[in-house]
């Protein structure tokens, strides 16, 4: 009787592992009623996401995504939370159902012509149909016998600032663009009122 070896798929099962814990803990953010725990899950979502980089070899992009994220803004949020608690302060929150009909359909039309862009730029590969190229690349990072030879590239610094500053510096400012309307949308929406000031 032969034993059935683990090593080859060892790094598919810790892909496999940390994209599902990085998907509950995304479902938990979505779904859970108090704000604090909604913030918890992000941070251990945002941890989830830099072992997926890990795992991938991509250790820089992995160690930056849970000292930023979860070190920094994560915990400035919750601080944020804890501290403007308009309930304590004798203020209450108005529905402002119209101003977010009308954040919701900025940042969506933003995105789509984000998604529109992103289309449009040729790649370093353009030589290949962009649609086709990535279906190429989803298709060996599924099947089980190639991911582990993928798992084991290695994804230099130098690469990826190269990314970022020559081929998709566009696709990297546009993101940038959708975070900061994000941010910009949540202090407006956050923004306390006196129902008496409302009502007038």
């Amino acid at each position: 009787m032969t034993n059935f070896d683990l090593t080859p798929y060892v790094p598919w099962i810790w892909f496999s592992f940390f994209g599902l814990f990085t998907l509950v803990m995304a479902l938990g953010v979505v779904f859970h009623r108090k704000i604090v725990y909604n913030a918890v899950f992000l941070a251990l979502s945002l941890v989830g996401t830099g072992a997926l980089y890990i795992t991938l070899n991509a250790d820089f992009l992995g160690i930056v995504q849970i000292l930023l994220y979860v070190g920094g803004i994560i915990v400035l949020i919750l601080f944020s939370i804890l501290l403007t608690r308009g309930e304590e302060r004798g203020v209450e929150y108005v529905n402002r159902n119209k101003q977010s009909f009308w954040a919701f359909s900025s940042i969506m039309g933003l995105s789509l012509w984000i998604g529109i862009q992103f289309w449009k730029v040729q790649w370093p590969d353009a030589n290949r149909n962009l649609a086709a190229n990535h279906w190429e690349r989803y298709s060996e990072i599924a099947t089980i016998k190639t991911l582990p030879q993928i798992l084991n590239r290695t994804v230099p610094v130098e690469a990826i600032g190269d990314g970022l500053m020559k081929p998709y510096l566009l696709i990297f400012e546009l993101a940038s663009i959708v975070l900061l309307v994000a941010m910009v949308g949540v202090v407006i929406y956050m923004k306390p009122e006196k129902k008496g000031d409302a009502d007038a």
